[in-house]
């Protein structure tokens, strides 16, 4: 196997929930490393990230500050997210099931993605890089993340499945 580092400046990591039940709420963690496993051939065969949970953005630092509060990712005492593959099943082509445990909250639980890969690239300065994209939807209760408020309308401020969206470059590493 081959381990690929993770660009985390080619990277992206964002997540969206349904809020009062009209519209989707995006954020995106900006800190992460990890590495990305393939074969010989090139073929995807797993992942292991790490991720800054203090570095969520949703770009309004109000709400970012309450996500990190106890009510919600508590990041003084769970500060990062971690996420490491056990399974990865072909679907044809270059698309991939990846199932995982994402440790998060002081959490672990099973997370599904879907997730489509690149054939290697040599860049512009000679680095030889991979990439991927992929979704999967969890449920923030299962991570023990309850905070919510009914409406007057009779709804929630905020659904229950959170939906995950990722793109991700890694390189290869130098050659010894």
């Amino acid at each position: 196997m081959t381990p690929w580092n993770i660009d985390p400046h080619h990277t992206a990591l964002e997540f969206a929930v349904h809020h009062n039940g009209i519209t989707a709420v995006r954020g995106r963690f900006l800190l992460l490393s990890g590495t990305v496993d393939t074969d010989e051939t090139g073929t995807f065969h797993g992942v292991r990230v790490s991720i800054d949970a203090n570095s969520l953005s949703t770009n309004f630092e109000v709400r970012d500050q309450h996500l990190k509060s106890p009510e919600f990712f508590d990041t003084a005492q769970f500060p990062t997210l971690e996420f490491e593959s056990r399974q990865v099943t072909a679907q044809g082509g270059n698309r991939f099931s990846v199932v995982g445990d994402l440790s998060m909250h002081g959490v672990t639980g099973p997370v599904t993605l879907d997730v489509q890969t690149s054939t290697a690239v040599v860049d512009l300065i000679g680095l030889t890089r991979i990439g991927a994209s992929g979704s999967g939807r969890l449920s923030r209760q299962a991570w023990g993340i309850t905070w919510n408020r009914l409406l007057e309308s009779g709804g929630v401020v905020l659904a229950d499945e959170i939906s995950i969206i990722l793109n991700v470059e890694a390189l290869r590493p130098a050659l010894a």
